[in-house]
């Protein structure tokens, strides 16, 4: 509501507006309340990387429920087992990744189709939802063999949230590249810190895309290999202010190539599980300080 006009989604070539991205997850979030999501109700997303993909992740949190990622990358077997596991009251998907929850017992909603395109644009007003209910579950590889869903709040998502625009400035969150699979909580940062903040986020299918063509961007997160990848074929923009790396062992080499071949003012090394939302503990290394373990 305070920059409606600012460019919040970009896809390739598709820029999609604050006001406009805010209307299309209004729509399908009334659509949603109609199938009976409430709060608490888990919903199922198995979408490619797309504009799409960001307004179901609103539309289900203001609907009320929790958003379960099941990318369409897993075997089947695996989503499978994570739909039955979750038991959602709904998933939404495309045409593309249709097939793939041929067997689901609950409704499917395609995002592609007009079923939701003639509903409110006005934001949903869900009384019941406290910061207590769910925001979304995560599944990670488990200690049993099969996945387990982690299952996080709105206030520890805030929480987390309120952390990063403490850390991380407006103008740094400005132009975020959002690379992370669905099914990484990293993709929690990259897409709700500059959504929340007014900047806007780009979304690429992986990091790696930072390699073709051109692409304006303040700040990656990735993890240390992908980060050499990216450097070894000299794919970071100009424009990269900072990099978040976790999910690996940092090593000091790869700090000081960073800032002898780029000009990013800060790295930061993240670490945390699931569990305690995203991150847990961090640390900054400013371009004038250099490595810090």
């Amino acid at each position: 509501q305070r920059t409606p006009d600012a460019v919040a989604v970009i896809r390739g070539e598709q820029r999609l507006s604050y006001r406009e991205l805010n209307e299309r997850a209004n729509r399908l979030a009334h659509y949603l309340r109609k199938q009976g999501v409430e709060p608490d109700s888990r919903v199922a997303i198995c979408v490619e990387r797309s504009i799409d993909m960001v307004v179901g992740l609103l539309a289900i949190l203001k609907a009320g429920g929790g958003y379960v990622p099941l990318d369409p990358a897993y075997p089947l077997d695996r989503i499978a087992y994570m739909l039955e596991d979750s038991a959602p009251a709904a998933v939404l998907t495309q045409t593309a990744t249709l097939e793939l929850l041929a067997a689901a017992s609950m409704p499917v909603i395609n995002l592609e189709s007009g079923d939701w395109q003639d509903e409110s644009v006005q934001n949903p007003e869900v009384a019941e939802l406290t910061s207590s209910h769910l925001a979304y579950v995560i599944y990670t590889s488990g200690s049993t063999g099969l996945p387990k869903g982690v299952m996080i709040e709105h206030r520890n998502t805030v929480n987390f949230l309120t952390w990063a625009h403490r850390s991380f400035d407006a103008q740094t969150l400005s132009k975020t590249l959002f690379s992370t699979s669905l099914n990484f909580d990293l993709a929690v940062y990259e897409c709700f810190a500059p959504l929340t903040s007014g900047g806007s986020i780009e979304v690429v299918t992986n990091v790696l895309e930072l390699q073709q063509g051109e692409h304006d961007i303040t700040l990656i997160n990735t993890v240390p290999s992908a980060l050499k990848a990216l450097l070894e074929s000299g794919g970071l923009g100009e424009g990269v202010d900072t990099v978040n790396v976790a999910g690996e062992a940092l090593k000091r080499s790869l700090v000081e190539t960073l800032f002898e071949q780029t000009q990013v003012k800060r790295l930061c090394n993240l670490y945390g599980p699931s569990e305690t939302t995203t991150y847990s503990s961090w640390v900054s290394m400013a371009r004038e300080d250099g490595f810090a373990a």
